[in-house]
């Protein structure tokens, strides 16, 4: 039989390896719909360069994150650069499709 302390012990150790793993579910963009309660995934969570979900009806940009991300108007985080600042949300600019997006830890 497995005791409290250590399913504690593994519990506390899995954390920070599943968290380094997947990037910060805290950190990065989040995109959401207008008025559907749709929203999607974090985006860049891991602080790489990553696609942007040119399919996905966005209302709203936000940044939940401590670092600074950026919107990027090419692939490979390349063109022109749009800031969302952390803890920050904008609205999509008219005329303007985003292709790729990093965050900064």
């Amino acid at each position: 039989m497995v005791s409290f302390a250590t399913v504690g012990c593994l519990f506390t150790l899995l954390i920070p390896a599943v968290v380094g793993y997947n990037g910060d579910p805290y950190s990065g963009i989040v995109l959401y719909a207008e008025k559907t309660g749709i929203r999607s995934g974090v985006l860049s969570a891991d602080h790489r360069c990553q696609s942007y979900p040119v399919q996905f009806p966005t209302h709203e940009i936000a940044n939940a994150g401590r670092g600074g991300c950026s919107l990027w108007t090419e692939e490979d985080c390349q063109g022109s650069l749009y800031v969302v600042p952390s803890h920050y949300a904008i609205q999509p600019p008219n005329g303007v499709t985003f292709k790729s997006v990093i965050c900064s830890k």
